[in-house]
């Protein structure tokens, strides 16, 4: 909670959008009441903490990253809060919530594959892709460029520059031809944390549909 807290007062504006990234590989499940299972202060015992909860320490507009089976659960959850009336935070706008997979699903599990696929497209997806299309054939790539495509992706002229910017390119497209305009601008456009994240989650959609997965 005083985690949470700090966070918001930490930063530079008041309007700033706060991520929290929720990697639950090998704790208990999120509940179908909408919780998610944390340490306790001595890390010794789990305990179950609402998504509301949540919300109400980081504070709004924010974005809720879970990578874990049946995160969907936590879309759910909120959901029905909002629903019942409760004070929960308007998702869509104020949260922007990124599940790695619907409420009855379960994430892959394959030595071939990293545990958290769903954070790998989210924060390395010129990796990703690239595995994916050298493991499709497509192309031919040693491990050590897989590794580390060289460049930069913030300069162009380099390799890694270049594939950034067609996957950028890629994924504007693919969200400007799919989205209403105004989502579009929202997400897209306003804030470049978040424009990264949904572009890195047009990704991990196509990826986990492969496993017949539906990140939501």
């Amino acid at each position: 909670r005083k985690w949470c807290a700090s966070l918001r007062r930490a930063s530079p504006g008041r309007d700033e959008r706060l991520l929290l990234h929720f990697n639950g590989h090998g704790v208990p499940r999120p509940t179908v009441n909408g919780e998610v299972w944390l340490f306790n202060r001595t890390f010794t015992q789990y305990h179950p903490v609402s998504i509301l909860d949540l919300l109400s320490w980081l504070g709004t507009p924010c974005v809720l990253v879970f990578d874990c089976h049946n995160a969907g659960r936590l879309n759910e959850a909120l959901a029905a809060m909002g629903r019942a009336g409760e004070a929960a935070p308007k998702v869509g706008h104020d949260v922007i919530v990124l599940s790695a997979c619907a409420a009855h699903e379960e994430l892959p599990t394959s030595p071939e594959l990293p545990a958290d696929l769903f954070t790998a497209c989210l924060t390395s997806p010129l990796r990703v892709a690239l595995s994916f299309v050298r493991r499709d054939g497509l192309v031919a790539l040693p491990d050590e460029l897989l590794e580390r495509v060289p460049g930069s992706p913030s300069e162009r002229r380099t390799p890694a520059g270049e594939l950034n910017w067609i996957f950028t390119a890629v994924t504007d497209a693919i969200a400007w031809a799919t989205l209403p305009r105004d989502l579009f601008r929202r997400l897209f456009r306003q804030d470049m944390l978040l424009a990264s994240l949904c572009r890195n989650f047009l990704l991990a959609q196509r990826v986990f549909a492969r496993y017949d997965l539906h990140p939501t």
